[in-house]
């Protein structure tokens, strides 16, 4: 069946974003529809597709030229992560997860040194990026989180653990949100502050990874914090709005993860039609009964 009979209204895009959703789709129908089974049984995803993706430039395109990236409009990255999901969920909650959360946060709120430093190799696919905020006790309210950064000569030593990190163990960078305040004068969501980690850091421990009904192949794990040093050219931004940061990317996060359940949709619907038309029951394709079209229109 013709792709745009399932959707409809690309004529509201421009040209360039056409052609970059198309380049998507010829990804995603080449390098993840094939083997989207087999990662989700196996649990595992080859970093061959996150350097693939790297070089497609759809790991940055939220990034500005001047940082490697291709400095595009957010419905156009939409365009495309909308289609990375129909090939395969777990691969674009990884490109979401890193386009929408880390890198903006650096973008947005780093020094000239740390996105020199930072953003071009994340825009290149050469180091994907990852985001700890919650923790067991501390998800919906993440202003009650308890991760502590002590401030120590040069920087800062964290402790602590965050849960459910994706790409916490697979992606090398995570933004991670610690206190900031003292535990005698606690401050609230005005008490914590954002550190940039690479997870090859000593002091940087992965917990369990979680098993998962679906979207198998993303990583989510848990990470503890032993002792681990950061360096003061590592803390991002004011160290009592590393919260406020990380809330207002969760903005851009949502419109991602709003991406890629419309194109887990997509091909769910498509799958459902092509087995209307091959299963058959009294002499003709199920796609014929009422009660399947009712299903199939909404």
């Amino acid at each position: 069946m013709p792709d745009t009979m399932l959707e409809p209204g690309l004529g509201m895009f421009s040209p360039e974003q056409q052609q970059i959703r198309d380049l998507a789709r010829q990804f995603a129908e080449e390098n993840l529809r094939p083997h989207a089974e087999e990662w989700d049984r196996e649990a595992h995803l080859p970093r061959e597709i996150i350097d693939q993706l790297g070089e497609l430039g759809f790991l940055g395109m939220l990034i500005p030229e001047e940082f490697d990236g291709l400095g595009l409009d957010t419905t156009t990255y939409l365009l495309a992560l909308e289609q990375i999901a129909w090939g395969d969920a777990s691969v674009a909650v990884a490109m979401s997860v890193h386009n929408s959360l880390p890198t903006q946060m650096i973008l947005t709120h780093g020094t000239p040194e740390q996105k020199q430093r930072w953003l071009q190799p994340m825009a290149r696919g050469e180091l994907l990026g990852s985001f700890a905020l919650s923790e067991a006790d501390a998800g919906s309210d993440a202003a009650s989180l308890t991760a502590q950064a002590t401030r120590v000569e040069g920087g800062w030593v964290l402790n602590g653990s965050k849960a459910w990190i994706t790409n916490g163990g697979f992606g090398d960078v995570v933004l991670a949100m610690c206190r900031t305040d003292l535990r005698e004068d606690r401050r609230g969501a005005r008490g914590i502050g954002c550190f940039i980690v690479p997870t090859d850091t000593d002091g940087y421990v992965l917990g369990k990874k979680e098993d998962k009904m679906g979207q198998r192949a993303s990583e989510t794990v848990g990470v503890a914090f032993h002792d681990l040093f950061v360096p003061d050219a590592q803390l991002l931004g004011d160290p009592s709005m590393g919260l406020i940061y990380a809330l207002r990317a969760l903005n851009g996060g949502r419109l991602g993860i709003a991406a890629v359940a419309t194109g887990i949709a997509t091909a769910a619907l498509e799958y459902a039609v092509r087995y209307a038309d091959e299963r058959r029951q009294f002499g003709s394709p199920i796609r014929h009964f009422q009660g399947i079209q009712f299903k199939l229109a909404n």
